[in-house]
């Protein structure tokens, strides 16, 4: 039972978080510990960021995929108007 109650002491958030020096994250300057929640932040911003940079919204089209395939895909999707897709249609005979 000994065991317990200093491990109760040891868990509280002034052991960690800076008895004597103003308890609470960002040097005392906030009444709540920012750690976790920085940490969270943080985390989620590389992911976004990497995300913008290496992801794309727009798969690339398989492989062996027609260019008819390509245009009704590009259609069905809205990037293309009924007069383009047509118009390209044709085109590809």
């Amino acid at each position: 039972m000994n065991f317990l109650s200093s491990f109760g002491t040891w868990c509280t958030p002034g052991a960690w978080h800076g008895i004597g020096h103003g308890g609470g994250g960002m040097f005392g300057l906030f009444p709540l510990p920012l750690g976790p929640f920085l940490q969270i932040v943080l985390v989620g911003l590389l992911a976004y960021v990497l995300m913008r940079r290496f992801g794309t919204s727009d798969p690339a089209p398989a492989r062996g995929q027609s260019p008819a395939d390509i245009l009704k895909r590009r259609y069905a999707l809205g990037e293309l108007d009924q007069e383009t897709f047509v118009r390209m249609m044709k085109n590809l005979g």
